[in-house]
């Protein structure tokens, strides 16, 4: 879903795949394999089967990324250094059963004896705690079952990872928490990126007219059309508030449905507001996904120390798994309730820091 509007070639469709934004996360994204690989390897010679296990779903995690991004990537020759140097890319179809049978033995791996010693603090995630990355990783298989549910029958092993409820909980998020700290930096990066350094982003007016129920753009689905969503304040900051006049004139203003006035640009914009004479204006991603500002009608400019930045990266959260399950269920592909999935999914999504 495209949230904001970025001043760069990305929303003028001039980026291509020698972009910085896509060979620096092409590139970091092996380069994080690569030391996946290097882990698994040591931590099978020494019996460290915990390490092996977690770094093993841990690339099945990354890779499923990989693939939902870019599709065809190089898989089976991929990181073999100068042994192939140029890996072939695989056909992604090929790629998610590999990957189901990865986290298969990544979940067989940590519950194993473990002969060496487990150092929890260099969990950053689950703390050294298997059971939740067991959980993480049938949650994941119930995700890359959802993805290819249209060409494969799931219906078996969905119902499987359902039946058995050893799934991500309330508890149980995947996610990379950041705090509060300058030095070293700790926040998060959205928070970086618009609040201390600048204003890289502005939010889609698309976004917030779907979010406030509101449909001037004439998009033809209207199934939002009239339905307030209560996350509004917790998503978008407004510096303005209601009535108040905007530093420039704007290129795209509203009060509808939140506590100010909602100011921003179009994606693809050429327009009077492109080159960065809003700051003081513009509406900023929100307490929720940036942690920033909470929008309480009140306004103001914002600044380094506006908000906190804590928010997590949450990579795969509980409410996504009632996501899934509702998907699943709506189509009989697994037993159960989708309407009461989708709620749950949605109410957990409000209460998520």
């Amino acid at each position: 879903m495209h949230q904001n509007v970025q001043r760069t070639s990305f929303d003028q469709y001039g980026v291509t795949g020698t972009a910085y934004s896509i060979t620096n996360a092409w590139d970091e994204s092996y380069t994080a394999l690569k030391d996946l690989e290097t882990i698994i390897a040591a931590a099978t010679s020494t019996s460290g089967t915990k390490y092996a296990g977690i770094a093993k779903i841990l690339k099945a995690y990354l890779f499923s990324e990989m693939v939902d991004t870019w599709g065809d990537i190089p898989f089976t020759e991929a990181n073999k250094g100068s042994s192939v140097p140029y890996p072939k890319f695989d056909d992604d179809a090929t790629i998610y059963p590999a990957l189901l049978k990865l986290l298969d033995e990544g979940i067989a791996d940590i519950a194993k004896a473990d002969a060496s010693v487990f150092n929890n603090a260099s969990d950053l995630i689950y703390s050294g705690d298997v059971s939740k990355w067991r959980k993480f990783a049938k949650t994941l298989k119930l995700k890359l079952l959802t993805n290819t549910r249209l060409v494969n029958n799931v219906t078996a092993d969905a119902q499987a990872l359902v039946t058995e409820a050893d799934l991500i909980g309330s508890n149980d998020d995947f996610e990379l928490v950041y705090g509060t700290s300058v030095s070293p930096e700790n926040r998060n990066p959205g928070y970086l990126i618009d609040y201390p350094n600048g204003r890289t982003n502005y939010v889609s007016p698309y976004f917030f007219e779907i979010m406030t129920g509101q449909n001037t753009f004439k998009h033809g689905n209207d199934l939002m059309s009239g339905i307030l969503d209560p996350r509004v304040p917790y998503y978008f900051f407004n510096q303005k508030k209601k009535g108040e006049a905007a530093e420039n004139p704007s290129e795209y203003a509203n009060e509808v449905g939140t506590g100010g006035k909602f100011i921003s640009i179009f994606f693809g914009s050429k327009g009077k507001n492109q080159g960065f004479d809003q700051a003081g204006s513009q509406t900023m991603p929100g307490l929720y996904f940036a942690g920033g500002k909470y929008d309480n009608g009140t306004g103001g400019k914002v600044g380094t120390s506006s908000g906190k930045g804590v928010v997590s990266l949450r990579m795969l959260p509980y409410y996504n798994r009632m996501f899934l399950q509702a998907e699943l269920a709506s189509v009989g592909t697994i037993s159960g309730d989708a309407k009461a999935f989708l709620t749950a999914g949605n109410e957990c999504s409000l209460c998520q820091s």
